[in-house]
């Protein structure tokens, strides 16, 4: 097995977007990450209903300070979701109209995962999550404006109708973390850099599940270029040639919901011995 990216980017009610890693300074020596988490491309639950983005866009300056009245079933008493943070949700989707669901993750029985302002969903989600918190379950109705407007979208969403959304934030997701072993002087592996390491991945209970080493065999990739799981590029992209560290990548952004069987499970975080050998 190697790490090399298997899913798509995540899209629901949402622009199927192009994941740009984060760029800026961290602290290599603690492994503290920077404002906002890497990009994921979790799959959506198998079955899932994935629709494509609105035809136009519809995020305008007044719509900075807007966010549609919603009615709270139950308080969470988590930590507030905020712009960044990778969110697992469960939802139910109607037309306000008519009451008609259209889409429900409670149906597929797996939440659905959630970068919250990342532009992966209609605007008046990005608007309400951050006023949400960890537990919080509310009911809402999202104007046809912060929707699909005026297209609606053909054989599901009727033109200007407003949504109707039954939503429970079940958890965040940490970012990938690490503590470095050995710290290395050599290039640094920067987006569209050709990386070469060894490595050594292994399950939460220790199970090793791929060894470069073992096979004496360098795994090389581009940087940045989605070759390998999202955690992969957004951690690699903060190393040098010489450096080894140990990492932890979120299920979220290693092999999602479904996991990659029959090796590893579904959500399940990812432990990793990297050595960065060289960077062209």
């Amino acid at each position: 097995m190697t790490v090399r990216r298997r899913f798509l980017p995540l899209a629901l009610l949402a622009a199927t977007a192009t994941a740009v890693a984060a760029v800026g300074c961290d602290d290599a020596t603690t492994g503290r990450p920077p404002a906002g988490p890497p990009p994921q491309t979790a799959a959506p639950p198998k079955g899932a209903t994935v629709l494509p983005p609105p035809q136009t866009p519809l995020q305008t300056t007044s719509d900075l300070d807007t966010v549609a009245p919603y009615e709270t079933i139950t308080q969470g008493t988590g930590a507030p979701v905020k712009v960044g943070d990778v969110v697992l949700m469960h939802y139910t989707a109607s037309l306000a109209s008519s009451g008609v669901e259209y889409d429900s993750t409670r149906r597929l029985g797996q939440p659905f995962v959630l970068t919250v302002g990342a532009g992966h969903v209609i605007r008046g989600w990005d608007l309400l999550l951050p006023k949400l918190h960890v537990g919080d379950h509310v009911k809402t109705t999202i104007p046809s404006r912060l929707a699909y407007g005026a297209a609606g979208l053909t054989g599901v969403i009727p033109a200007d109708a407003d949504l109707a959304f039954d939503i429970e934030i079940v958890g965040i997701v940490p970012s990938p973390s690490w503590e470095v072993v050995t710290k290395g002087e050599g290039n640094a592996a920067i987006r569209g850099s050709k990386a070469t390491v060894h490595y050594i991945g292994t399950l939460p209970d220790g199970t090793v599940f791929d060894d470069s080493r073992a096979r004496n065999e360098p795994f090389s990739f581009r940087v940045g270029a989605g070759e390998v799981i999202e955690g992969w590029d957004w951690i690699v992209s903060r190393m040098r040639g010489g450096d080894r560290w140990k990492v932890v990548i979120p299920w979220a952004f290693a092999y999602g919901a479904e996991g990659s069987p029959p090796t590893v499970p579904a959500m399940t975080d990812l432990h990793f011995d990297i050595e960065v050998l060289r960077v062209e």
